[in-house]
C-alpha cells in the first residue's frame, strides 16, 4: 500500500507481460473511503520497429523479408506493407499480413 497527499504517483519497477490491478481510496481523519472502481494494465507497449527488410526480385513478383521485431510483451497479429514508386509516393496497394 502506497499513501501520498498528491493526485499524481509514478509506479517503478513494472515487469513487462504481467497485468497489474490498480485501485485508490480517499482519506480523511475519519478513515478511509471505499476503493475505487478497479483498473487493470498490461504492462506491456508497441511493438519495436521492423528492420529493414530483405528483398529478391523475381521475373514478375518480388518477395519481401523480415525480422520479427521484440513484441513488447503482446503478440503481434500483423504487419501493414506500403508500396512506394521509385519516386517514394505511395503507390495504391496497402497490404495486412
Amino acid at each position: 500500500m502506497i499513501t501520498t497527499t498528491d493526485l499524481e504517483y509514478t509506479i517503478t519497477g513494472l515487469t513487462g507481460g504481467q497485468e497489474y490491478g490498480f485501485t485508490i481510496k480517499a482519506l480523511n481523519k475519519y478513515g478511509f473511503s471505499s476503493a475505487s472502481e478497479a483498473l487493470v494494465y498490461l504492462a506491456a507497449q508497441v511493438p519495436d520497429q521492423v528492420d529493414k527488410p530483405q528483398i529478391t526480385l523475381f521475373d514478375s513478383y518480388v518477395y519481401v523479408q523480415w525480422v520479427e521485431p521484440f513484441n513488447n510483451y503482446v503478440p503481434v497479429i500483423g504487419y501493414q506493407i506500403y508500396l512506394q514508386d521509385k519516386t517514394g509516393v505511395d503507390a495504391d496497394v496497402t497490404l495486412m499480413c
